[in-house]
């Protein structure tokens, strides 16, 4: 990681676990992200998942701001990450819904899987200019009733990374759990806890 991860670990808003693996079983996605094109870059995804997608976007589970409408409605980029795997967490209960899993199962994978599987056999997810959302939380607050409570609000803030303007793999950034630029897509994986 870049120095400025490092400062925030020791001024205590980058949990310290974001650089530790946690044990357990998980199943990721390893598909390539994409270059930007002005919002307009889309994922690999097969039809179900780009349907699912297009779906709550119809439903209004997933706003779209006037701008955003440039972005297509099956998109993974223009999500926020409270819409993702937060409090509203409507694209991990659709996943799950299709997987017959369990929600919480799913989430965007911690800065340590992104570091991690990216230096070990994707090196390609640091060598684009988007990047992705994080499950680390952001802040000094983030363990605290007040970190819980702003989280469920809709306020907190989520690590990002990998985008390769800024250090590919190394780079770290915090961004509103609410915000949904068009440069900063996600994807999920699933786990298991160690002794399942």
């Amino acid at each position: 990681p870049e120095p400025y991860f490092w400062q925030q670990i020791k001024g205590g808003n980058f949990p310290a676990e974001a650089v530790m693996l946690e044990e357990g079983w998980y199943i990721g996605d390893s598909r390539a992200k994409p270059m930007y094109d002005n919002g307009k870059q889309m994922y690999p995804d097969t039809p179900r998942f780009k349907e699912m997608l297009a779906d709550l976007r119809e439903q209004g589970q997933i706003a779209v701001p006037r701008s955003y409408r440039h972005v297509r409605k099956d998109s993974r980029f223009a999500i926020s990450s409270q819409e993702i795997d937060g409090n509203k967490a409507v694209v991990a209960k659709a996943v799950a819904a299709i997987l017959g899993s369990k929600t919480e199962q799913f989430s965007t994978p911690p800065y340590a899987v992104l570091n991690y599987v990216g230096n070990l056999a994707h090196p390609e997810f640091g060598q684009v200019n988007t990047a992705e959302w994080l499950r680390n939380r952001f802040g000094w607050f983030r363990d605290t009733f007040f970190g819980w409570l702003i989280d469920r609000l809709g306020f907190g803030t989520r690590l990002a990374g990998g985008f390769s303007d800024y250090g590919g793999l190394s780079c770290v950034a915090n961004w509103h759990s609410d915000d949904r630029p068009d440069g900063l897509g996600f994807r999920l994986q699933i786990s298991s806890p160690a002794e399942a």
